[in-house]
């Protein structure tokens, strides 16, 4: 069923031709072409009994997301590992086995598999230097856990088992951005929203010799359901130019507030890949920089902190860390990058069932850090950025430093995490 005309329409400065339709088999097939560049572009359509004008429309749109150049875009894929953080599933794996425990001739015990594979595809377009657009179809790996317990009471006895299992997919749109460090070498990072899909499964056991039908209901919440939602993601990564074609990064991402209550409650993903990425056109990075290390502003440091989840109990950690003075200012500011490693130590808190359960955290993070001359050696101190162990995320804090020596200065912080809040004091020494 040919067309009576063709329709001719502009596309950034191309002609897009609609040349032929053809229906077969219930299909409709509209072949275009861009007349500039000679490209040939098909779009498919289940309805054959479509409007002419729906299709011409649609073949506009898809045209008109097509590049004139593909000078700026790359496609590409990483592999690495996932990990969930403390999250809702945990709690409610804890309360329950707290409420087992503390029944008559009750017993119980869970685990929580705290980490997996993951991998992604993804291509995107550098908008110019330093700012780019990238897309993301990331498999977020698995959350599983196992659930054991049994109780005593006045209907019987009843024991069970619940293996769960959980899948997680996800797709992205993020704003990416890319700051030279050295020649061929950048940090990078990434803000965007996450399309996430969680699909939840579970083999479950259970006895009873009682007379109702409690088992029946614990097997009923292993059945099979899907959750679909939408959240923010953001990342920090590097990035470095092996050939004018081909890079390699080192990325790290968030994924907030993954799940809901139909799948086991909410949990946030981290995730750590490697990738290669395959450039169409113009890489950033290319022109060297004139940043160079300068072993003497580098500095070291270690402390005791306090720490706490909301309704926990201090737990004493400790940390270490190195900085460097960038002898970047603003007025009287002077900034420092820092990297660090926190462990909490133990944190107990009181479940629901009045049963006392200890947690704790570990992992490296990394910040920037303000310093402002106060007087007589003290100096206010402010500090972003982001943790990547076990309480993964932001990372925002404030506090005081005070000169004992020309190369020793005493801190104390406040650290606020996504879940973990922290009281540090520590020594540092600028050599």
């Amino acid at each position: 069923m040919p067309l009576e005309q063709p329709v001719i329409s502009t596309v950034r400065g191309s002609v897009v031709v609609v040349t032929q339709m053809i229906v077969e088999h219930g299909v409709a097939i509209c072949v275009i072409r861009r007349v500039r560049y000679d490209r040939r572009c098909l779009l498919i359509a289940a309805n054959a009994r479509m409007k002419n004008i729906f299709t011409v429309v649609l073949l506009y749109a898809v045209c008109a997301a097509l590049p004139v150049h593909a000078a700026g875009s790359y496609i590409g894929a990483a592999f690495g590992t996932q990990q969930a953080t403390l999250n809702e599933r945990e709690q409610a794996l804890a309360d329950r086995v707290a409420s087992e425990q503390n029944a008559q001739d009750g017993s119980g015990s869970y685990s929580l598999k705290p980490w997996g594979w993951t991998g992604k595809i993804y291509g995107g377009y550098w908008l110019n230097e330093q700012l780019g657009i990238e897309a993301q179809i990331v498999n977020l790996g698995n959350l599983d856990s196992t659930l054991v317990f049994a109780h005593k009471d006045s209907f019987g006895t009843i024991s069970g088992k619940a293996a769960d299992h959980t899948s997680l997919r996800a797709a992205a749109v993020m704003l990416t951005g890319v700051l030279p460090t050295q020649a061929g070498l950048g940090l990078t990072g990434r803000l965007g929203l996450t399309r996430w899909r969680m699909a939840f499964a579970s083999e479950r056991e259970c006895t009873d010799d009682g007379v109702t039908p409690r088992c029946k209901l614990f097997v009923a919440q292993g059945a099979a359901r899907t959750a679909y939602g939408t959240g923010i993601t953001y990342g920090l990564g590097l990035m470095y130019v092996l050939t004018p074609q081909l890079s390699a990064r080192a990325d790290w991402d968030r994924y907030n507030d993954v799940g809901d209550n139909h799948t086991g409650g909410k949990t946030d993903i981290n995730t750590l890949v490697l990738g290669i990425d395959y450039n169409f056109g113009e890489v950033p990075l290319r022109r060297p920089s004139s940043f160079t290390l300068d072993t003497r502003r580098i500095y070291y440091g270690a402390g005791l902190s306090m720490n706490t989840l909301a309704s926990t109990r201090w737990g004493i950690g400790a940390q270490v860390l190195t900085g460097y003075d960038t002898g970047l200012a603003v007025g009287r500011m002077a900034l420092d990058a820092e990297l660090g490693y926190l462990n909490t130590g133990n944190m107990k808190f009181d479940t629901r069932m009045d049963s006392r359960v200890a947690t704790r955290a570990a992992g490296v993070w990394l910040s920037g850090v303000a310093r402002v001359p106060v007087s007589h050696g003290w100096e206010a101190l402010g500090r972003v950025g982001g943790d990547f162990g076990d309480d993964a995320g932001l990372l925002l804090g404030f506090g005081a430093a005070l000169e004992l020596t020309r190369d020793v200065k005493l801190r104390v912080e406040y650290v606020l995490r996504e879940n973990i809040d922290a009281l540090q004091v520590n020594v540092i020494y600028r050599p």
